[in-house]
């Protein structure tokens, strides 16, 4: 879901555990930023999400929630 515009960076909003849809299944561009925020309910979509977010060039990733480090160490070892 489109959020926001700040300068010529648009600001987006996923929640992948509610929705068929994804934003990253539509990105296009170059790097990115993505920020993470993945609690113990979000433990069997970490790998799904670390694929895609490699597949779709995402430039940096910032972690957060209950289970943040395995998901920095699930990017750690795809890259």
């Amino acid at each position: 879901m489109f959020l926001t515009q700040i300068n010529d960076k648009r600001i987006f909003y996923e929640n992948v555990r509610h929705t068929q849809y994804s934003i990253l299944d539509t990105l296009n561009v170059g790097k990115w930023i993505g920020v993470i925020i993945a609690n113990a309910e979000d433990n069997l979509l970490v790998d799904g999400v670390v694929k895609k977010c490699l597949d779709n060039n995402i430039g940096f990733v910032c972690c957060a929630g209950e289970i943040s480090e395995k998901l920095e160490a699930s990017f750690d070892h795809e890259i």
